[in-house]
């Protein structure tokens, strides 16, 4: 059995409604340990005025995911950069009787501040924690280079910011005992499996009811498709954004190949037995080798999300489509063909 990978913003569940109530809760987000809707969180900007730029999230929330819920909840705000947390558990007019409605209220308020009067309510709040005066980007200029070009996502963060983002990142036990950072990389979903893709082999559509048979009985075309669509991540090292010093040794484990895992990056392995143990790796690695694990992570998130998979997969099976329809139509009368 392999751990299913989290996200810092994975939806969450939210207990149903009684029967009774015929309005549905609206689900839940999570981002850092702090639940949320949707619409109840701001991510504002800021220029420090020390030539850098700030970022943090405001939400109104109803506690943290690992604890009891509030009924009305509190205001939260989160360092994005570092990913600390600057304030929790702030009320609005400082009473626990608040509305919500007045909770997101002041989040709006607070998103509207300029720099200097929103660190003031940040160190006023009953809440504070913690702020940093000065925000040191871990990203280099190429990681930079990437923002709002690209699919991939590389937002400022400081070297413990990357590391809280690596030590969130979904991990599977292996059988040597150790922790793998790793991907589900399952199609237990609807997808359209016909072969048919756009700019792709041309298909007979007389030969659609014989594929789907085809696909049904053979499993090893199933298998071929896999192995087709992984190809250029395990079949050697594969080399995150172009760049030798994120060579990734990746490997497809589980009973049906369910899961990627990273085994090294750079030639240097990444496991450990312990949550902990690996947050002491981190720790005592350099700013590179945290900026390359950190980048690699952002950028396979992509590559093995459920829309890439099935882009790969159907590429994969109109190749073999066109193989097998290459072979079924040579017993056809040429008439029949289409």
């Amino acid at each position: 059995m392999y751990a299913k990978p989290l996200s810092l913003d994975e939806t969450l569940a939210v207990t149903p409604v009684p029967r009774k109530s015929r309005v549905a809760p609206a689900p839940l987000r999570k981002t850092g340990p702090f639940l949320h809707q949707e619409d109840h969180a701001r991510v504002v900007r800021f220029d420090a005025g020390d030539g850098t730029r700030r970022s943090f999230t405001v939400l109104a929330t109803p506690g943290r995911s690992s604890e009891p819920r509030s009924a009305r909840g509190s205001i939260a705000v989160l360092d994005n950069d570092s990913g600390e947390i600057v304030v929790e558990g702030h009320v609005a007019g400082g009473s626990r009787k608040v509305a919500v409605a007045e909770q997101v209220e002041l989040v709006e308020r607070i998103a509207g501040m300029g720099w200097d009067d929103f660190r003031t309510f940040c160190q006023e709040s009953p809440g504070f924690r913690a702020l940093s005066e000065k925000s040191i980007d871990n990203r280099d200029d190429f990681l930079r280079s990437f923002d709002g070009v690209s699919d991939y996502s590389f937002p400022r963060r400081t070297r413990e910011g990357m590391i809280r983002d690596i030590m969130s990142h979904g991990c599977s036990p292996c059988r040597d005992g150790k922790m793998r950072f790793s991907w589900d990389i399952r199609m237990n979903f609807v997808w359209d499996r016909s072969g048919r893709v756009q700019d792709g082999e041309d298909l007979c559509p007389s030969q659609d009811a014989r594929w789907r048979e085809a696909l049904e009985e053979d499993r090893t075309l199933y298998r071929r498709a896999c192995e087709t669509a992984l190809a250029d991540y395990v079949d050697a090292p594969f080399r995150v954004l172009d760049d030798d010093d994120m060579l990734c040794d990746l490997e497809v484990i589980g009973v049906q190949g369910g899961w990627v895992i990273l085994n090294s990056i750079g030639g240097k392995p990444i496991a450990a037995p312990t949550p902990g143990a690996m947050r002491q790796l981190l720790e005592g690695s350099c700013d590179v080798t945290v900026r390359n694990l950190w980048t690699a992570l952002r950028t396979l998130d992509v590559d093995f999300s459920r829309k890439n998979r099935t882009f790969e997969m159907q590429w994969a099976l109109n190749g073999l489509r066109a193989e097998l329809e290459a072979e079924w139509l040579e017993e056809l009368d040429p008439e029949l063909m289409f």
